[in-house]
């Protein structure tokens, strides 16, 4: 992430897609071989060049969300604002647990969540075999990152059989109930979604639906199949109530 690779990439970006500027710019993963002070420095004279007009980072720790935020303050330039998260039904602790100080003030941090259908798994399409043309299947090469087959458990699979249950009853599909779930997070800004298929960008907009179906009977009977809620650590666990402590004064 140093500055000419920076920006050579958001040059390139621009002509690909044939484009004067984007909204955003991410910092895709952290990069320990430069400061993140030169990171700070680098996207804002990439907004001062008008190729966007903020940036974000992807998959930071909080800590150095912290760290970048505190150093543009204190260099009076602008701080990242928006971060691209892994969140689904089957992966919830950064979302849910890690990033849950950053969505308060100072820092209001936005988000773009990936891999909402847990490479295709909450869609179904793995719960009797692996297609050939799957992520999964050991033909594409996105699908290494993971392990391949070795992704898809028979715990996971367990769940969306379940999950799919109470998508019949709401008459839409698992995919829908999944993304539907994941867009209820109030912390969730922006969902990335894509597909090869026409059906598959189509269930993809129906989550927005999906979501409006799931109220508090249907979240509770969800949250019971995924048993898998984060638990807060010891510092986050409100030992007393603001009417008990007043009480004892």
């Amino acid at each position: 992430l140093n500055q000419s690779h920076l920006f050579e990439g958001i040059r390139d970006a621009l002509k690909r897609q044939q484009v004067e500027y984007v909204d955003i710019v991410y910092a895709h993963r952290p990069d320990p071989l430069t400061s993140i002070e030169n990171i700070v420095r680098s996207f804002n004279d990439i907004l001062k060049a008008g190729y966007a007009f903020e940036w974000g980072t992807s998959m930071w720790k909080p800590t150095q969300i912290v760290e970048a935020y505190f150093i543009a303050k204190s260099l009076n330039l602008r701080p990242p604002v928006i971060e691209q998260p892994i969140y689904s039904m089957l992966d919830r602790s950064v979302m849910e647990k890690s990033y849950l100080d950053l969505f308060k003030q100072p820092y209001n941090l936005a988000t773009t969540i990936w891999n909402v259908l847990d490479r295709g798994i909450l869609s179904g399409k793995y719960n009797k075999m692996i297609p050939k043309d799957a992520r999964l299947s050991g033909n594409n090469r996105l699908g290494a990152f993971v392990g391949h087959s070795k992704h898809v458990t028979k715990e996971k699979i367990d769940k969306v059989e379940k999950l799919m249950a109470i998508a019949n009853e709401l008459n839409i599909s698992v995919a829908e109930l999944a993304i539907g779930w994941a867009i209820k997070n109030r912390n969730v800004t922006v969902c990335i979604l894509g597909g090869t298929k026409t059906y598959q960008l189509e269930q993809s907009m129906g989550a927005i639906a999906a979501a409006n179906k799931l109220n508090s009977y249907y979240l509770q009977r969800i949250e019971k199949i995924l048993n898998n809620k984060p638990a807060p650590d010891a510092f986050d666990i409100v030992w007393r109530s603001n009417p008990q402590i007043i009480s004892k004064l």
